[in-house]
């Protein structure tokens, strides 16, 4: 019974390490804001954004008919090439987004028929998981408990089936010394 709680306390710890390793942390690496003026029709900007796994955006000032677009450069270069912008990522119905990808170019698309004025304020996050490296013991840990209660298990049947087959032999054996094969007492 020891043995089966202890493996059972190793395993679990196992499993909680491996959960432990894998929870991520996220940090603001910085934040910038970019301001303008955008005339009739499209503007294109060379955006200089710190390294970050993502980014938040969000429009705090714009009209409606104003759109922005974040291009990565797969996204630019389809641009460039049929003229056609995807959907716009902020406009006046979508005031914040989420990035994951890298921001080549960002196009302001004015549809209004006059200058205006827009304020976008983006927050970049690097996301790092610092408990990484307990893996390798909750690998360690989680082979041993798991390997050993199925260790555990597979030899507690074996030993009951070995049992239950020596039980039988031996109940043969006593029936073939009575005499008869069924085990009744002889009839003279």
């Amino acid at each position: 019974m020891f043995k089966l709680i202890l493996l059972s306390v190793i395993l679990a710890a196992g499993i909680f390490l491996v959960f432990a390793s894998a929870l991520p942390m996220t940090e603001l690496v910085g934040t910038q804001t970019v301001e303008g003026t955008a005339p009739e029709g499209t503007t294109v900007l060379v955006p200089d954004f710190p390294s970050a796994h993502f980014l938040m955006a969000n429009l705090t000032e714009g009209p409606c008919g104003l759109r922005l677009h974040f291009l990565g450069s797969q996204e630019w270069s389809d641009y460039n090439t049929s003229g056609l912008l995807p959907a716009a990522d902020l406009n006046c119905d979508i005031r914040q987004t989420t990035l994951t990808e890298d921001v080549f170019r960002i196009v302001v698309e004015n549809q209004r028929g006059a200058s205006s004025e827009y304020g976008v304020e983006f927050a970049f996050y690097r996301v790092e998981f610092p408990r990484a490296l307990y893996a390798l013991p909750a690998l360690l840990l989680t082979m041993l408990g798991g390997g050993g209660l199925i260790f555990l298990f597979l030899q507690r049947g074996f030993r009951r089936t070995v049992d239950a087959l020596l039980k039988e032999v031996k109940e043969e054996k006593e029936k073939k010394e009575r005499g008869t094969p069924d085990g009744a007492p002889k009839r003279n």
